[in-house]
């Protein structure tokens, strides 16, 4: 997907408007925004989720209220005979499950007075889970067309490791840090992707080291473009994320040596600055996209935050297959 930062956000200027004339010179709405593309990149993806967020609560609400009227009764009525009178409530033996996983980080608490609190929470995830439920009941019963859809980033992914087909009908984006545990953490959920639509997705791991709070990140970027130079990037990237809590400079040596590479050249790599200029161009790609942590995804420009499990990312690629065809 070419390109250089965010795509142009709705409800925004042209760039032949003009911000400011100072003398002879003028300042356009254009270079204002190319200045502020990570706030704004930020901001339009809040509004979405914010637009999102009501949206749901607002079909929600209609569904329910259409359900009750349909049956005859007021819809207070119809959510305690299908949601709360449903919900699978939290048993004693449940109760004292979770206390005994909490007794860690309970300290002196006893089952006595964290139980009814944990009770109370367990109820209400029961009850969330039962509403969760009854809701796809009445979704699938329903018609419903949405037409609001996510604001959409042209990523530059030119110093990123691309696999899969070019022309695959997903682009799946990957800003990651090889020493957030987060990043760690979200790449069984990458694997399920790769896995599931192998064929219909182009991967690209864009390198987003946070080398303020991780200071093997910047390092570790390095070496898996050194392990690239001798053909065991793949191999070199699965480590760094499987000894996250390993990294060395010796580390890194020994990780290539057990892969096989030629120490001498990937030590030599390593102590090189040939790869900076590569992975900061990332690092500002990415910014510009308005990513400020990781990990950080996009599927077809669409953004996921986070180390969302793997349910998040398969409806928004499925969502995108039914828009491709």
């Amino acid at each position: 997907m070419a390109g250089q930062g965010c795509a142009s956000f709705p409800g925004f200027h042209e760039e032949s408007d003009v911000a400011a004339e100072i003398g002879t010179k003028t300042i356009t709405i254009h270079e204002l925004d190319e200045s502020i593309n990570t706030q704004l990149a930020k901001i339009e993806s809040e509004r979405y989720e914010a637009r999102k967020a009501k949206l749901d609560q607002m079909i929600e609400d209609a569904l329910l209220t259409d359900k009750a009227k349909s049956l005859g009764i007021p819809k207070d009525d119809l959510v305690k005979r299908e949601i709360t009178d449903k919900a699978k409530l939290p048993t004693d033996e449940d109760v004292k499950a979770a206390f005994d996983k909490l007794k860690g980080r309970a300290g002196d608490a006893t089952l006595e007075t964290l139980g009814p609190h944990i009770k109370d929470m367990l109820a209400t995830q029961a009850i969330n889970t039962r509403q969760a439920d009854y809701i796809r009941e009445l979704k699938r019963e329903a018609k419903i067309t949405i037409n609001l859809s996510p604001p959409r980033f042209d990523i530059d992914t030119s110093t990123g490791h691309a696999e899969g087909p070019v022309n695959a009908p997903i682009t799946f984006v990957e800003f990651s840090d090889y020493q957030c545990p987060f990043c760690g953490r979200a790449q069984d959920a990458v694997k399920k992707v790769l896995e599931k639509y192998d064929g219909k997705i182009h991967h690209v791991f864009m390198d987003f080291p946070l080398t303020s709070i991780h200071p093997f990140a910047m390092q570790a970027a390095v070496a898996s473009h050194c392990a690239d130079e001798q053909g065991k990037y793949e191999e070199y990237h699965t480590l760094l994320f499987e000894h996250q809590h390993e990294f060395s400079a010796d580390n890194f040596t020994k990780w290539a040596s057990d892969l096989k590479l030629d120490p001498a050249k990937f030590d030599a790599c390593l102590a090189s600055n040939k790869y900076d200029a590569t992975i900061k161009k990332s690092l500002d790609v990415g910014q510009k996209a308005g990513i400020n942590g990781t990990p950080g995804f996009f599927v077809n420009g669409i953004s996921i935050r986070g180390a969302q499990p793997f349910e998040v990312f398969q409806k928004t690629i499925d969502d995108e297959l039914v828009r491709a065809k």
